[in-house]
């Protein structure tokens, strides 16, 4: 079973006593990945369009640099479950407990509650205090209330 690592993320031989740190490293990578995408995809960071694929796949880069030794960045469920089904059928079902039973839910569960945050944080620490643009809709609502406190 130890071509399994082919298909679908195990941990290192250091996370492998803790249950917490393979969910923490897909949460934390997730939500850096999510907060990358929006500061790259924000049209009123100016960023031209023709550099955002470059860019955030740059971004996935710096994640796989920082991240990979631990998990191997699955940063994406679907990066995980379908593989691990798919070597389940192959290896049988201890593809799901090894290393402990718990293990398989960090590449799937971690990145859905990463990526809300990794968004959020985006919005609260820059985001919400942006200018907004002509035509934008953040502008007809900042006008909206400016009439209003008038």
């Amino acid at each position: 079973n130890g071509s399994a690592m082919v298909f679908s993320s195990y941990p290192a031989p250091h996370l492998q006593s803790s249950d917490y740190g393979p969910f923490i490293d897909q949460f934390v990578g997730t939500a850096v990945l999510a907060f990358m995408i929006c500061v790259i995809a924000d049209e009123r960071n100016e960023i031209p369009k023709y550099l955002q694929p470059l860019m955030i796949g740059l971004s996935v880069v710096m994640i796989g640099t920082c991240f990979a030794a631990n998990l191997g960045y699955p940063i994406n469920p679907a990066r995980d479950l379908g593989p691990r089904i798919f070597s389940g059928l192959i290896y049988g079902i201890g593809v799901f407990s090894t290393p402990s039973a718990y293990f398989w839910l960090a590449p799937v569960i971690g990145p859905m509650f990463g990526a809300p945050v990794g968004g959020w944080v985006y919005y609260f620490v820059f985001g919400f205090h942006l200018p907004p643009k002509s035509g934008d809709i953040y502008r007809i609502i900042h006008n909206y209330e400016m009439n209003e406190l008038k």
